[in-house]
């Protein structure tokens, strides 16, 4: 004699899965932004932060104290006097750069202080004729 049939019983569609199948059969997740790509970041490192770097970057946000922005801010101004093509257009940009500072030195900022020293301009232009000396060798 042969006993009931041990099955388990009939396993009934949640209303989350029912849908999520009424949607997937109307074509609702066809044609999404990004299918058939990868997923951006997977085989990085797991940041706890991820979030908030990824939303500092999408809004365009500053992450540093207004302090350290400036400072990053002049030390880029600085490194792009080496690519002007000319001594007076070094001398007008280290003018110019140095009135920026001499602004933020005088203006109350959140986070550590500026106290950025002016630059030289004989410094920078022996540093500019040192760059342009070396690229004529190359």
């Amino acid at each position: 004699m042969e006993g009931p049939s041990r099955r388990p019983p009939a396993r009934r569609e949640s209303f989350a899965e029912s849908r999520i199948r009424a949607a997937m059969e109307s074509g609702a997740f066809e044609r999404l932004p990004g299918a058939g790509k990868p997923i951006p970041d997977l085989d990085e490192p797991y940041d706890p932060m991820w979030w908030l770097k990824k939303m500092i970057r999408r809004e365009n946000l500053e992450a540093l104290p207004q302090s350290m922005a400036l400072r990053n801010l002049i030390a880029k101004q600085r490194g792009q006097l080496l690519r002007l093509p000319a001594e007076e257009a070094v001398r007008q940009r280290v003018e110019q750069i140095n009135a920026t500072i001499r602004e933020l030195n005088a203006r109350v900022l959140d986070g550590p202080g500026l106290g950025f020293a002016e630059l030289d301009p004989c410094e920078e232009l022996a540093r500019w004729r040192a760059r342009r000396a070396e690229l004529a060798q190359k």
